[in-house]
């Protein structure tokens, strides 16, 4: 019995080969099942993954159809694996965006400001990077206290801190068998 996905991985070939021409029908579902012998779920299955694979498009009433090569280009804001990087979308797209970037740019140029800005910060961060993350999480009448808020550099981090805070080094914790596996791991 073949899986769904090998008669999939067959039409694409076909496709990307050219045997299978841009615009060119599929056969209708139930036909096309009982040419391969498999089940009308199966077939129904294929051509779903070949529609997710962006190399067939369907129509209710009229059919599927092979995509066309502009079809299956990956969409406009992302570039391709392996290629070089299109910078010819990066152009202003607010009216006066280049003159409050140029203000926003004056404020880095003063003396020091670079230098204050890209040192490590440290995971207590700044007193104003704490109240702002304080007043972010307050919820209801609960406000944190600024001074206890700790930043890390990631989510794993962060949950490497919690388990540390809750288990001390050695302990055990447990977690439910469909955990986020990093939980696992640390």
């Amino acid at each position: 019995m073949l899986d769904y996905t090998a008669i999939a991985d067959a039409l694409a070939a076909d496709i990307r080969s050219g045997a299978l021409k841009p615009g060119e029908r599929l056969p209708p579902q139930r036909e096309f099942a009982y040419q391969r012998s498999i089940a009308p779920s199966t077939a129904a299955r294929v051509y779903a993954e070949l529609i997710r694979r962006g190399l067939a498009t369907g129509e209710v009433g009229r059919g599927t159809f092979v995509s066309s090569p502009l079809s299956r280009r990956p969409p406009a804001l992302t570039e391709p694996s392996g290629s070089d990087v299109d910078l010819s979308l990066n152009f202003p797209i607010v009216e006066g965006q280049s003159a409050a970037l140029q203000m926003a740019l004056r404020v880095l140029l003063r003396e020091k400001t670079l230098e204050q800005i890209s040192g490590p910060i440290g995971t207590r961060a700044t007193p104003s990077a704490r109240a702002v993350a304080a007043a972010f999480l307050t919820r209801g009448q609960w406000r944190p206290q600024a001074d206890a808020i700790l930043f890390t550099g990631n989510g794993r981090q962060a949950i490497a801190a919690a388990l540390s805070a809750l288990s001390p080094p050695g302990g055990r914790l447990g977690v439910e068998p469909l955990t986020y596996p990093v939980l696992k791991g640390l």
